[in-house]
């Protein structure tokens, strides 16, 4: 919930747009279904709390030595249904190897962050890799890239389907869950590209946050 908020702030901030809290407990509600949904092969042991805290603040980890990881994520208005895309694809020293953003519309905050996901395999498919990693901070998405037989909400259903036919065109993927925090770097790419100020040289020139 506080999540929300804080994004609610700052799009009242940044986009002069008016707090709508119907949408915030709304928000709220879908990413509470989100964790409740987290298959057990993506549960955490249980922890104590401060363990957890400490997890949850936790940066972003590379992949291994001669392992490319592929980060998407996606900004989305809910009033005017625009998003930001975006793909970011780093090596195990953490250099920004490759990188796709994309300003277009979606449905709902979900089929934005399918658009993204499918937006890495196009990214995945221009440097040319057969494996990698693939990290996104939708917990229901990621769970039903792992599960074939699993169903997300028909906003995104048929995006989900075009990934998983694409995704056999690769050797193999690691799906991954992140969270936000470790996902920082791919959200403000999306962030920017919504508002139609990110860099066209980005990932060649890599702005300080992605370093």
């Amino acid at each position: 919930m506080l999540w929300y908020i804080w994004k609610q702030r700052c799009d009242c901030l940044f986009n002069h747009t008016m707090p709508n809290p119907v949408v915030v407990s709304a928000k709220a509600f879908t990413a509470a279904l989100e964790y409740l949904r987290i298959p057990p092969c993506l549960q955490l042991p249980k922890q104590s709390l401060p363990a957890l805290s400490t997890r949850a603040s936790q940066p972003w980890v590379p992949p291994p030595v001669r392992r490319v990881k592929i980060n998407t994520d996606a900004a989305w208005d809910s009033s005017s249904l625009l998003c930001g895309l975006a793909a970011i694809a780093r090596d195990s020293s953490g250099k920004v190897i490759g990188g796709s953003d994309k300003s277009t519309f979606a449905s709902s905050s979900l089929a934005a962050e399918a658009q993204a996901i499918a937006l890495g395999l196009k990214l995945a498919t221009s440097l040319s890799l057969s494996s990698f990693q693939l990290e996104s901070d939708s917990l229901v998405l990621i769970s039903a890239l792992l599960n074939p037989l699993s169903t997300v909400d028909w906003s995104a259903s048929h995006i989900i389907a075009q990934i998983r036919v694409r995704s056999g065109l690769f050797h193999r993927i690691n799906w991954l869950w992140s969270s936000r925090v470790a996902n920082a770097a791919a959200d403000l790419v999306a962030v920017l590209e919504k508002r139609r100020v990110c860099p066209e040289d980005w990932s060649s020139n890599p702005l300080p946050f992605l370093m």
